[in-house]
């Protein structure tokens, strides 16, 4: 725990020889004379530096950038952290591997979007084996217009330059981490640190963020990092969730679970590590950097519906939101609330396209996608967004304007949130006048290219999330019979691409997605139950085929009961956009039920449409999950599989 100074005056420390003297030198241009002095004990030739503080407001998503000597340590907190807004949070980093002999310099730098409130930072420390080497008593401010430098010289044994040649970080969301020192973490049987630095009752019963630099405890080849809870502190068990390690070129290892961490229960992370950083292995929370999470959720949620007010049709009372302090929820939220419990753990959220005429689904926002990023952290949902359009990839004008508009989108929240999957184009649309390609196998070639493009441009930006590579058949084809992905053939409808990450075993993060529908135009004929069990089963075989073909593991990101025509079948139960009919109903159902039993990797889904826009009588803002009408929503009665 943080040790307060009597006097801004420098003092011995018993077995110190680390002379560290702090200059703040502020972004105005005027400098500060020293206002506190520390010494340190000489460093073994093992010795581990902790940097800890504690700071003010430090609630926004990467608000605050930290750096010793030029080189990037750490964006804090790691994930929006609405529980820290107003108060001080404790933090701490291992910055052992950029300590270098002779002169440091650290760094805070404050978020140029975030003004509004100066989020100070007090009890900064630094401690190596033998104690503490370094506390300040002052408050410092840290805000646009304000930045602060540290300046300390240190005598290490790790030689000029110091550190190791890869950097290794630690980040991941802590449930209750309130009492000082109450989690112990070690790597390859070695302390690396106790959380938290100090009493932290504003983090009691809810989620924090937290960072660790671990590069100087990281070793060639196989790694164990564990995570042990204090004796004296058993009522409640402190979950660990979003937990992940990355190092200079991404992401080597991440648990997509929430893991429980008690006075019985510790937690063992299992991760490898090769001299040039790549990194694969596997974890008591998540699998290995090859493993596909498992998801099930829902789509057809507009981007504006993350604003209040946003959307088509509106709640018929207002509910505090547990999002944004002092606003009502918005449909985006209320939605994910109801969903959570249920089992779902996926959303799309989808805007209009900005290269070719405007849909329905509210026009791009970068607000509105942070506020969306926001709420699906809240509820630990993944989110897919989704340009909703069609044609951009055919034709050079369109295409090129479609990869710089994402180039900027990617750019921008590429470390915003672990759990985005991108999805480039909705439902891609060949055939029209103008495509640059004629015929179904010439435009699959074709869209593999673009796609590629779209790939090779978000990786070369730094990003690594899931990226969603649509069948050409999802909105319409010649390959099958009945014009849609419901046959053998539509295997061959899955683009061709790889990812700069790898293959999936080694990393790489692609999904295949072909939409699923029971369209009534094409199978009035024998509109039964039978007739709906054998396209489903069509279905299924497309998408193993496609998996099979491509090597990439399935998400269906659009399924459902919509006959597709409005009230036109005879069996209709409710019409509208969220509307379905007997058949459709054993359709869509036979279907996930076939994807929930997939053997070799259960093929995730989300159903579509639950959102507020639907014409659907009484759907109001839930669509095919209004479960409060009658008939109720379709995907109120569906059976599934939770995660």
């Amino acid at each position: 725990m943080p040790m307060r100074r009597s006097s801004s005056h420098a003092r011995l420390e018993s077995a110190v020889l680390i002379a560290l003297t702090i200059l703040l030198v502020f972004t105005t241009g005027h400098p500060f004379y020293p206002r506190s002095h520390g010494a340190s004990s000489v460093s073994s030739p093992t010795s581990t530096y902790t940097l800890s503080w504690m700071g003010y407001d430090w609630d926004g998503a990467r608000e605050e950038t930290l750096k010793l000597n030029g080189h990037f340590l750490a964006s804090l907190p790691t994930a929006d952290s609405p529980q820290n807004s107003g108060l001080y949070t404790s933090f701490s980093l291992d910055i052992s591997s950029l300590v270098v002999s002779g002169s440091n310099t650290l760094t805070f730098a404050h978020a140029s979007w975030d003004c509004g409130t100066v989020d100070n930072v007090k009890n900064l420390e630094i401690d190596n084996q033998t104690g503490v080497v370094f506390k300040s008593s002052t408050v410092d401010p840290l805000s646009c217009t304000q930045s602060l430098t540290y300046d300390f010289n240190a005598a290490t044994s790790s030689g000029p330059g110091g550190g190791s040649n890869s950097m290794y970080a630690m980040s991941w969301m802590g449930y209750d981490w309130d009492g000082t020192g109450e989690e112990t973490i070690a790597l390859n049987g070695q302390f690396v640190t106790s959380l938290p630095s100090a009493a932290s009752p504003q983090n009691s019963a809810t989620y924090s963020s937290f960072s660790l630099d671990i590069s100087s405890h990281v070793v060639q080849g196989s790694n164990t990092l564990s995570i042990t809870h204090a004796n004296w502190d058993c009522a409640v068990s402190d979950n660990v969730k979003g937990f992940q390690i990355s190092n200079q070129t991404g992401v080597i290892f991440s648990s997509s679970t929430v893991d429980q961490l008690g006075c019985t229960q510790s937690l063992t992370y299992h991760f490898d590590t090769t001299s040039s950083g790549s990194s694969g292995g596997g974890g008591g929370g998540g699998g290995n950097s090859g493993s596909v999470p498992i998801l099930i959720g829902w789509g057809g949620v507009r981007l504006d519906e993350a604003a209040v007010g946003g959307g088509v049709h509106q709640p018929s009372s207002p509910t505090p939101s547990a999002v944004f302090a002092g606003e009502s929820a918005t449909n985006m939220e209320l939605l994910l609330s109801k969903l959570k419990p249920l089992g779902y753990n996926i959303v799309k959220v989808s805007f209009d396209p900005s290269c070719t005429g405007s849909q329905f689904m509210s026009s791009y926002s970068a607000t509105n996608l942070q506020r969306a990023i926001q709420i699906a952290q809240h509820f630990d949902f993944w989110i897919v967004v989704d340009y909703h359009g069609f044609t951009e990839p055919f034709t050079p004008a369109t295409s090129s304007c479609w990869l710089n508009f994402w180039s900027g989108v990617v750019s921008q929240f590429k470390n915003s949130y672990s759990k985005i999957i991108w999805e480039p184009e909705d439902e891609p649309k060949y055939g029209f006048s103008g495509s640059a390609c004629s015929g179904a196998s010439a435009c699959v070639s074709y869209l593999s290219n673009q796609y590629q493009k779209w790939i090779n441009q978000a990786r070369s930006l730094g990003d690594n999330h899931w990226i969603v590579v649509e069948n050409i058949c999802s909105f319409g084809c010649s390959l099958c019979p009945g014009g849609d992905g419901a046959c053998p053939a539509a295997a061959s409808g899955f683009p061709i691409v790889t990812d700069p990450l790898g293959t999936l075993s080694q990393g790489g993060r692609i999904f295949i997605s072909l939409h699923t529908y029971m369209d009534y135009g094409s199978y009035s004929s024998s509109w039964n139950d039978a007739t709906a069990e054998s396209v489903a089963q069509q279905y299924y075989q497309a998408m193993l085929g496609g998996a099979s073909k491509t090597g990439w593991p399935i998400l269906d990101t659009e399924s459902g009961a919509s006959p597709l025509c409005g009230s036109c079948a005879p069996d209709t139960v409710l019409t509208g956009n969220a509307g379905y009919t007997v058949v459709t109903f054993h359709f869509v159902q036979t279907l996930t039920s076939f994807l929930d039993s997939n053997t070799a990797q259960r093929i995730n889904w989300v159903n579509w449409p639950a959102g507020s826009w639907t014409d659907t009588p009484n759907a109001g803002i839930y669509g095919a999950m209004q479960c409060s009408s009658s008939p109720e929503g379709w995907g109120c009665a569906l059976q599934f599989k939770s995660t």
